[in-house]
């Protein structure tokens, strides 16, 4: 079992960070996780977003139900970043396509062109 880290210590990465050179999507969403769980103080507990989720209750009172090891923070961060993968926007696509939203590419003149993910409008 390994140790509580202290707040504000977690690294937010995966292991495959080195794929988001060649990746403009998946650097995306590898770094919005990151600036996610950077630790401001009164903001999540004084933690990111991640160890924010296994708290329970706010203020003062709060409970842990989970500390979040540096192993953990390692594996969500990857499965975030495989998100902007092709494989990762393909199965946003599917699961966002189930209630009725798809994404779509914002032209912008540059390549690769922005993502949006707008609420379709279901024909009968």
């Amino acid at each position: 079992m390994e140790a509580m880290t202290l707040p504000g210590t977690l690294i937010h990465r995966g292991m495959s960070y080195r794929r988001t050179k060649h990746n403009p999507r998946e650097k995306a969403f590898a770094d919005a996780w990151e600036e996610e769980n950077r630790p401001i103080t009164g903001v999540n507990h004084g933690h990111g977003i991640l160890q924010d989720l296994f708290f329970d209750g706010h203020g003062v009172g709060a409970a842990v139900h989970l500390w979040v090891t540096p192993r953990e923070a390692m594996i969500v961060a990857e499965i975030v970043q495989w998100f902007g993968s092709n494989c990762g926007m393909n199965f946003l696509d599917k699961a966002l396509g189930h209630c009725g939203y798809e994404i779509s590419a914002i032209p912008t003149g540059r390549v690769p062109a922005r993502t949006k993910i707008t609420k379709r409008t279901l024909r009968v």
